[in-house]
């Protein structure tokens, strides 16, 4: 079976007309096969002579002249750099007597500057807004907190990602099962979301926008008896 393939398409791989797999499955099966192969080597004629051509033998004194060219080049690359080494070693040997020095004055320099910046940073600046320190309740860095969740129901349970702003408002939100949510929900968790009251995210007394995740539960009704 895989011949009568074989032979059936010799004459498209000479012509270039198979697909890779085709011709790859083609090459494989003449490394394998004596018979398809002595057939491709029939419809190929050109190939037959190029192959019948023996390799011709280099001169006995090529590798010679090769060896010798590569040893040449590599006596011209290696003169520069045995030049610039011995110019660095110089160069080295002058500048080591002054490094040193060089190497003390800089870090003097460098401990100087550390000194003024830390004095400059450490001078107390007074703005007409500060808020002491001492006063604040809270944290210097916090998220926003829910203080009162909306009354309002919702049909089943969600985990929300609400965005509040500096006066503790809802601006938007993300639901993680977004993928799943109809127009019914979105409304339900945006109304729940209107009727909360948060307290915004805080930064040093300061309220900031800031995010907060929220997990909307069903409530089950239970029947009157």
């Amino acid at each position: 079976m895989i011949c009568h393939w074989t032979q059936n398409r010799i004459a498209k791989y000479l012509e270039n007309e198979l697909s890779r797999p085709e011709a790859f499955m083609l090459r494989m099966h003449l490394a394998e096969c004596p018979r398809c192969l002595e057939i491709y080597e029939r419809m190929d004629p050109i190939g037959s002579m190029i192959r019948g051509v023996g390799v011709p033998a280099p001169p006995l004194h090529l590798g010679v002249q090769i060896r010798s060219a590569l040893s040449v080049e590599l006596a011209r690359r290696a003169k520069p750099n045995r030049q610039w080494s011995l110019l660095k070693m110089r160069i080295g040997d002058l500048m080591r007597p002054l490094a040193v020095p060089a190497i003390g004055g800089m870090l003097s320099a460098l401990l100087l500057v550390t000194a003024l910046l830390s004095a400059l940073w450490m001078t107390p600046s007074v703005y007409a807004d500060d808020i002491p320190v001492k006063f604040l309740s809270n944290a210097f860095l916090s998220e926003p907190v829910m203080k009162m969740r909306s009354p309002y129901p919702v049909d089943r349970d969600f985990t929300v990602l609400a965005y509040i702003n500096a006066a503790g408002e809802v601006y938007d939100f993300e639901v993680a099962e977004d993928e799943l949510l109809d127009a019914r929900s979105r409304g339900q968790i945006g109304n729940a979301l209107l009727m909360s009251q948060f307290q915004p995210a805080m930064n040093f007394g300061r309220p900031k926008p800031g995010r907060i995740v929220i997990l909307f539960q069903r409530i089950e009704n239970e029947p009157v008896a």
